[in-house]
Formats: C-alpha cells, sequence, structure tokens
C-alpha cells in the first residue's frame, strides 16, 4: 500500500519543514517570497535562501511585490504572538531597508506600500478544495496558495511549505479502497 500511496503522490514536495508560514507570493523573475515566523526565504529553483530582516526580530507577518519588482514584508519588532509594533521593509536586493512603523503586525495586504499576489497567480476556490487534502502537514488558509507561470503550486502551512509540481495527480476518488489478494501458488 505504502508503494502506491507514494506512486499516487508523486510530484509532491515538503520544504521548510517545521516553519510557520505567514504569507507566500511569487515575483516576475519566478522566486517564491515566503514570511515566516523565521524571517523571510525565497525559493528559486527548489533551492531556498533564507534572510533575517532585522536584528531585533526575524518573524515576518505579510510579504508583497510592487510593480518594480521590489519586496515588501511586515516584521514583527517584539516577540511572537505580540503583534504590534511593526515595521515595513522593503528588499533593496541585498539588504532590508526600514521604511516605516506601523501599528500591527497584521496589517491588510493593501495597507501595504505595494500590491498583494500577483491575480494570475491566485488559485481557484475549486483547486483550492482539491488540493488542501494533500498538504499532509498543516493548515494552509487559500491566500496561502500560489501557481507560478510554469504551473507549480505552492501552498504555505502553519507546519511547512508543500510544493506541487505540475506531473502531480490528484488520486482519482475510487482509488479509495484497495483490496490485495495473495495466492499460495
Amino acid at each position: 500500500v505504502f508503494l502506491i500511496h507514494q506512486n499516487i503522490l508523486k510530484g509532491r514536495s515538503i520544504l521548510l519543514h517545521g516553519e510557520t508560514i505567514s504569507a507566500i507570493t511569487i515575483d516576475n523573475k519566478d522566486r517564491v517570497w515566503i514570511a515566516t515566523w523565521d524571517g523571510v526565504r525565497m525559493i528559486k529553483n527548489m533551492t531556498v535562501t533564507s534572510f533575517d530582516v532585522n536584528e531585533q526580530s526575524m518573524w515576518t507577518t505579510r510579504i508583497g511585490i510592487d510593480e518594480n519588482n521590489q519586496i515588501w514584508v511586515v516584521a514583527g519588532t517584539g516577540v511572537i504572538g505580540v503583534y504590534y509594533p511593526a515595521e515595513i521593509y522593503r528588499f533593496d536586493g541585498n539588504n532590508w531597508v526600514f521604511q516605516e512603523k506601523i501599528s500591527s503586525a497584521l496589517p491588510n495586504e493593501n495597507e501595504l506600500p505595494c500590491c498583494g499576489p500577483n491575480a494570475e497567480m491566485t488559485i481557484t476556490d475549486s483547486q483550492f478544495r482539491a488540493y488542501s487534502p494533500y498538504l499532509e502537514i498543516g493548515y494552509a488558509d487559500r491566500q496561502r496558495f500560489l501557481v507560478d507561470k510554469q504551473g507549480n503550486m505552492w501552498a504555505g502551512t502553519n507546519s511547512g511549505l508543500v510544493h506541487f509540481s505540475p506531473d502531480f495527480h490528484i488520486p482519482p476518488p475510487h482509488l479509495k479502497t484497495l483490496h490485495i489478494f495473495l495466492s499460495s501458488g
């Protein structure tokens, strides 16, 4: 049964296992940017790069990309669980540059000085319902699901990041029961 299960779930990878994913977005260079409680992660070609945003706290709660492909994050300056004060930072390609203090670490996406996730990369309700059962490592709301231009689907959960490649196929419903017959001949 295990081999069949592995075969059915071919095309799914789990990355950043154990990390709480707050937000996720994709820039126009096909890099996946992830806000986590342990800083910012960037994934390109399945290679993860980690960034600390500031010296006081590494946890980030929001991430967005503006029309110039600049990355913006909201980072907490307190301890995890204390949602204020917070600070907005912009990535200049090498460093995170402080922009301003705000009163909440969980502002609406439109309160950031940039856009939210690219509308072309958001998933449909039916995709969300279809892929959610195969996360296996935690819960993800629809805002933490994105699809890139190559058809890869990314889902940020409270326990890591799940990647579904375009060759991932949702198991057909008729495979719910598996019967194994042994013969003695």
